[in-house]
């Protein structure tokens, strides 16, 4: 089954990319984008990501009453679920390079783009931007809450004061209050 849905994931960001880039040739515009996505089907969860858009998963601690706290309730850890692709990392500079691009001492795709991987971004093509997103799965568990998943603005905290673990921590404590997820997104 995991073939099936990394098949599926594949070729529709392959599709949607091509579909942006016609767009963009034809509106003359040249800007890009990150994606992820998540597949849930039973307990298992797909998740595909290309750019610098993450998912993160809620997870409650083991509940044997050691880690308890004070108010009698199980705390709960934030668990990265995607890996960003930006220039400066090893695998995608090799890759970069490879296809005749760089990466400036700033970590960025010919000086300019941060990220390795997105839809889009037409002029970087030739120079190794591709949109072919990491692809895994895994079992939901009993401890699983949920799952927020947000692109860079949203996990930026120099640019926007909004941090990873304030998204996790402002859903849970609304979760935890019973808020509906589509009420709990327009209160972030």
């Amino acid at each position: 089954m995991y073939s099936l849905f990394h098949f599926s994931y594949l070729s529709g960001f392959r599709r949607t990319d091509e579909s942006l880039l016609q767009e963009s040739t034809k509106g003359g515009w040249q800007d890009g984008a990150a994606a992820v996505c998540i597949w849930v089907l039973g307990s298992k969860v797909f998740v595909a990501n290309s750019g610098d858009a993450k998912a993160i998963l809620a997870r409650s601690s083991p509940t044997d009453g050691s880690n308890n706290t004070s108010d009698g309730s199980t705390p709960m850890k934030a668990i990265v679920l995607t890996r960003e692709h930006k220039a400066i990392y090893p695998q995608e500079r090799a890759r970069i390079q490879k296809a005749g691009g760089s990466v400036s001492s700033n970590g960025r795709l010919q000086g300019r783009l941060e990220v390795s991987r997105a839809f889009g971004d037409r002029q970087f093509k030739k120079v190794g931007v591709i949109a072919t997103p990491d692809v895994h799965s895994f079992e939901l568990t009993e401890r699983d809450h949920f799952i927020i998943l947000g692109c860079d603005g949203s996990w930026g905290v120099s640019l926007c004061f909004f941090s990873s673990y304030y998204s996790y921590s402002h859903a849970y404590n609304h979760y935890a209050l019973g808020a509906l997820p589509g009420d709990i997104i327009f209160s972030l």
